[in-house]
């Protein structure tokens, strides 16, 4: 089945990153992580290459690739061709949802594994911080405390997100992060205690390698520092 998401891969989704570079980072990502036989729901599936890895390499029994499909990370056009997609290569194992993960009616829950990549912070609508908005931390709350409640016990979750305190923001030469607005993404800490106060635990972190310096030690380039300059994409590990 690598060989069938690698075709897809490259004639679908590699002009947004190199077919070896999203595998490593997937791959990093999961590590640890027991997919094999599992249930996972992907929050925020957008072009859905994610999805499609969950369900044809890392061995899952079912995947439900959620997404809003309105504009905040993928729009409609991206959710119909993932539909295409999985019609055509006959995925059985994947479940496409178009619904926003506050208001979702899950038909079933008790997922053992639920990720979310670089699309909770665009749940969090308030655009405020969440150590200064009232209105955003009930927000965020409520969106973890739902994602709680869709997990099997000792269900794990497994985040991947972008922190607003980076060199990028504040570098005049704005390079290629130049589209995002980093106000609506919350800081490590942020994100960390809405985890714990939603009922989270067995809650770390990790941060991602550049997959431009993959060749280098880890201690090096996944450490807080190197984070800091090169990215500020870390990975958020916690379980029910």
């Amino acid at each position: 089945m690598d060989s069938v998401f690698k075709t897809i891969y490259e004639r679908n989704f590699s002009s947004y990153e190199s077919y070896d570079a999203f595998v490593f980072h997937a791959l990093e990502q999961l590590d640890g992580i027991e997919t094999a036989g599992r249930r996972i729901l992907e929050i925020g599936c957008g072009r859905g290459s994610f999805a499609l890895f969950l369900a044809l390499v890392s061995g899952a029994d079912k995947v439900v690739a959620l997404d809003e499909a309105q504009g905040s990370g993928a729009d409609e056009k991206l959710f119909r061709h993932l539909h295409e997609i999985v019609r055509e290569y006959c995925i059985n194992n994947v479940e496409l949802l178009q619904a926003d993960i506050a208001q979702a009616n899950f038909p079933e829950r008790n997922f053992d594994l639920i990720v979310a990549n670089f699309s909770l912070h665009h749940a969090i609508r308030s655009g405020g911080y969440v150590f200064r908005d009232a209105k955003t931390r009930q927000e965020g709350l409520h969106i973890f405390e739902t994602i709680h409640t869709l997990l099997a016990s000792r269900g794990k979750l497994v985040l991947r997100e972008m922190s607003r305190i980076n060199f990028w923001r504040f570098f005049p030469y704005k390079w290629k992060m130049a589209h995002i607005d980093w106000n609506i993404h919350s800081t490590l800490p942020e994100w960390i205690w809405l985890l714990e106060q939603s009922g989270f635990k067995n809650i770390r972190v990790e941060f991602l390698t550049p997959y431009f310096l993959r060749a280098y030690p880890s201690m090096i380039v996944r450490s807080k520092i190197a984070n800091f300059f090169f990215s500020s994409t870390f990975y958020l590990y916690a379980e029910k």
